[in-house]
């Protein structure tokens, strides 16, 4: 009868697939961090895997992928929202997947590493992850990042260090990925603060951090973790400085103007025990601390109440800290190609290549060169479209000694 009953649900949820729909292969849904696709493809997947549920509900591949899949599209598709589509009439949606996958396949580790995810701000969140942990296989690959998040998030700090020596271990980052965030660890100050952008510099840092042991000093904080009230309360208590506090309804209502503030809070109390506030520069700085000034020192942006000479501090980093000979070595196939990693290849490069100018202007031509010519190989051996690779030369041809 439950048999019965969840397969009559998934087909009164199956969504009206177009032919090719109904003959297209389904493929395992990677990471986007790793393999990055259009709206397009993830809908089609989605029913692809839908129609695998259809027979045989009991697939715990296929409801994780089929998970996945939605996850991402609506994701991509949310701005459109405004346009005219409702999310809730969109079926499956995630939450009426998340209802039926708990009816399907309660008890596994699927289902609880799902829901715990889906519905992380729940109460009930954290006994849904703890059972993922407690059932989670011999080597859950890319559900790492995913176990690591919710450790951090959830305040376990005990337990990271075995955690991340564990996906160490078993897992395998790209070089660009580990390189990019080793760069940036590195150069900070003693007991330095970053905001980061994403799992894709939050849970490689954690890694060389907890894993490998390179800069625990360092305190690292997901930008998101800045808009989100009680999370933002979580950072300054895990920092021991003093809780946030505003009555400017302006300012508890606009997001610029609320980051702004949060940034500026962190950067006086920082202050107060001769620490530093950094920014990944990952994406140019959309929210500056409010009357501090931003400072680029390569790969971060440093948050400081005073001017001072950060390019000789940008020189000391790329001559002395950065690991920069990987920009010039070709994939050979041992490494993995992660769309993120591309992105991350791509971002040293576009930021340190006005740096060349900067050393002509110091009279320093040679190392102008030996950077150009670096970053010029490294641009060859990108992997992303035309456009990313258009903008590389553009910037490199300006910079140009």
């Amino acid at each position: 009868m439950r048999h019965t009953f969840i397969l009559s649900l998934l087909i009164a949820l199956l969504p009206h697939c177009k032919t090719a729909a109904q003959t297209i292969e389904p493929q395992d849904i990677k990471s986007i961090l790793v393999e990055k696709h259009d709206p397009s493809w993830y809908r089609m997947q989605q029913q692809a895997w839908h129609k695998e549920i259809l027979s045989n509900p009991r697939n715990e591949r296929a409801w994780r992928n089929c998970y996945e899949a939605t996850r991402y599209w609506e994701k991509m598709i949310k701005a459109v929202e405004s346009d005219g589509l409702n999310m809730q009439e969109i079926h499956p949606n995630s939450d009426s997947l998340m209802t039926l996958m708990q009816k399907a396949i309660p008890g596994t580790y699927t289902f609880h590493l799902c829901y715990g995810r889906h519905y992380a701000d729940r109460p009930e969140a954290k006994q849904h992850m703890e059972e993922a942990i407690r059932l989670m296989p011999e080597n859950p690959g890319m559900d790492y990042d995913i176990l690591i998040s919710y450790l951090w998030l959830s305040g376990q700090y005990d337990r990271l260090p075995d955690m991340c020596r564990r996906c160490s271990e078993e897992t395998s980052y790209p070089l660009k990925v580990l390189e990019y965030n080793y760069n940036q660890l590195v150069t900070l100050e003693r007991n330095a603060v970053i905001i980061c952008d994403g799992d894709i510099e939050l849970i490689p840092k954690l890694l060389l951090q907890h894993g490998l042991d390179i800069r625990t000093d360092v305190e690292v904080v997901p930008a998101a973790f800045l808009w989100h009230e009680k999370r933002f309360e979580r950072i300054c208590k895990r920092l021991n400085i003093a809780k946030w506090q505003e009555s400017d309804s302006t300012i508890l209502r606009e997001i610029d103007q609320n980051i702004a503030s949060k940034l500026a809070h962190l950067v006086d109390e920082l202050r107060k025990d001769n620490r530093t506030l950094y920014m990944s520069c990952s994406a140019p700085p959309l929210f500056a601390p409010k009357g501090k000034t931003l400072c680029s020192e390569g790969l971060v942006w440093s948050c400081k109440d005073e001017p001072y000479d950060n390019i000789a501090r940008t020189f000391q980093n790329v001559e002395l800290h950065y690991e920069l000979g990987y920009l010039r070595k070709p994939n050979l196939g041992g490494d993995d190609v992660w769309y993120a990693g591309e992105l991350l290849h791509y971002n040293t490069i576009l930021l340190l290549a006005p740096l060349v100018q900067k050393y002509i202007e110091r009279g320093m031509r040679d190392k102008a060169e030996n950077l150009y010519y670096l970053l010029k190989k490294g641009s060859t051996l990108l992997q992303l479209d035309e456009k990313h690779f258009r903008n590389l030369e553009g910037e490199l041809q300006k910079n140009k000694p």
